[in-house]
């Protein structure tokens, strides 16, 4: 239960800072709310993290964009890490 209220926080997450703040305010024709109805549930039903995941990016490929992808934390993190302060 504690990962599938992450697993919808993080798509939530993607899904309005794409609404929000994409560059075409028609993203690329796409219709954002109804990828949001349909991917969402699946997103809660889904059995691992990774499978989330896959969600989110499939959600970011429909707007046809190759340089929008989801990042893993712990990538992100680590990565991070090695930057200077």
């Amino acid at each position: 239960p504690e990962q599938r209220a992450k697993n919808l926080e993080s798509f939530d997450v993607v899904w309005s800072t794409v609404r929000d703040q994409h560059f075409d305010p028609n993203l690329n024709g796409v219709d954002w709310n109804a990828v949001r109805d349909e991917l969402r549930p699946r997103v809660e039903a889904a059995a691992s993290m990774d499978e989330a995941r896959a969600l989110m990016n499939d959600a970011l490929g429909r707007l046809g964009q190759t340089h929008f992808a989801i990042i893993p934390g712990d990538i992100y993190a680590a990565d991070t890490a090695d930057e200077p302060s």
